[in-house]
């Protein structure tokens, strides 16, 4: 009996010092989240010869126990637009693909498109991407009209939805809740038209250990609101911070006839020797990519000097 009795008793310090079976349980917990805003701008593509990749979709598990995904699957939305699988063979068009599949331009690769099949599993602190893709077809999507309650703000605009499960139990901001997330694609003809000027911007005289700005600006030159939610240069990405003007963040909502003046800081380290680019820098915004071509060069101390022997030249 004694034996017993002290048994119980370590078992119950154990419990207490641990939180009990309840801290337990929250310790190995999925948590689900989605990143951006819940919503993805479509982009269509630039011909109807032409497949149009669109932003991914970027699940996470941040919790410590194993996520579950339980469903995965369309509400609503237009025929062209497609997920993104496996990929497959070579190809030129979406002919020399199989019945499930389309042929991306970009890469002039068979891509299936399914949905990927639940249910799937996510462990600890790793994330996932669902790749999306517009097929080729007229330059305007038809979209559908919606079949369920869609909130205000992406009414004008709706284009499809779609509604992820898991066993995770909860809220992330508005997109996540009590683990189910609701995905909303948004139609791009409802969007203004972006215009950036100028389209280069250089910066010369650059030595490591110095900062340089430039500026170029953003105007919506359509009849609808603009959004820009993405900015970035391809090369040596971190030299450079990109913002707004004003110190505000993304997205920036821009109104037709209305401009914005982004800022553009390039800062190059002591001791770098990789600096000197021509790179892009693209804005992504709802009617699409606008791109800007971005020069750094040295200082003209850097430069090999020339020296002359002499400098009088005599012919006889």
């Amino acid at each position: 009996m004694t034996r017993r009795i002290a048994t119980a008793i370590v078992l119950s310090a154990l419990l207490w010092s641990c939180g009990g079976k309840n801290s337990f349980q929250a310790t190995d917990a999925p948590e689900f989240q989605v990143d951006g805003d819940g919503f993805i701008n479509l982009v269509m593509p630039p011909d109807e010869a032409r497949t149009q990749s669109q932003s991914p979709l970027v699940l996470r598990n941040t919790g410590n126990g194993i996520l579950e995904f339980t469903r995965m699957e369309w509400v609503d939305r237009p025929e062209r637009l497609v997920a993104l699988g496996e990929r497959g063979g070579s190809c030129s068009t979406d002919d020399e693909c199989g019945g499930e599949e389309v042929c991306l331009t970009s890469s002039s690769t068979c891509v299936s498109t399914a949905l990927p099949a639940t249910p799937f599993e996510l462990g600890r602190q790793l994330r996932r991407d669902i790749d999306f893709a517009i097929s080729r077809g007229p330059t305007e999507l038809a979209c559908p009209e919606p079949t369920v309650d869609v909130p205000p703000e992406f009414e004008a605009r709706y284009c499809g939805m779609m509604v992820i499960e898991t066993n995770a139990t909860n809220d992330h901001q508005n997109i996540v809740s009590a683990g189910t997330a609701r995905i909303f694609f948004l139609d791009p003809g409802a969007s203004g038209d972006i215009q950036v000027d100028p389209t280069f911007v250089e910066f010369t005289n650059v030595q490591p250990g110095t900062s340089h700005s430039q500026s170029f600006s953003i105007t919506n030159v359509g009849t609808q609101d603009l959004e820009i939610y993405g900015m970035g240069v391809e090369d040596n990405p971190q030299y450079f911070n990109i913002g707004p003007s004003d110190g505000g963040g993304l997205p920036l909502f821009i109104s037709s006839g209305a401009a914005a003046v982004i800022d553009v800081d390039l800062t190059v380290p002591e001791g770098a020797d990789d600096y000197e680019i021509f790179t892009t820098l693209t804005v992504e915004s709802s009617a699409g990519p606008a791109t800007i071509a971005v020069e750094v060069t040295a200082a003209a101390g850097s430069a090999p000097v020339i020296q002359l022997d002499q400098d009088v030249l005599k012919f006889d």
